[in-house]
């Protein structure tokens, strides 16, 4: 499966602070924006569970602030 395939992908793995994950899926052209019906965002849910490795690694690829 491609990264595109699954655009929340990144948002799951992001939530769960998966930052390895998080990375390979960005780094495969996953969308670092990409929103959940809830429009809720990996940034979003990587800064409400604390995960500061993940939140540095979107702000890094240039999510959305």
């Amino acid at each position: 499966m491609r990264a595109r395939e699954c655009p929340w992908s990144p948002v799951f793995a992001a939530q769960e602070g998966h930052k390895a994950i998080v990375s390979a899926l960005l780094a495969a052209g996953a969308d670092k924006n990409a929103a959940m019906q809830d429009g809720a965002v990996p940034l979003q849910k990587a800064a409400a569970r604390g995960h500061e490795a993940v939140v540095a690694a979107l702000l890094a690829a240039g999510a959305a602030t």
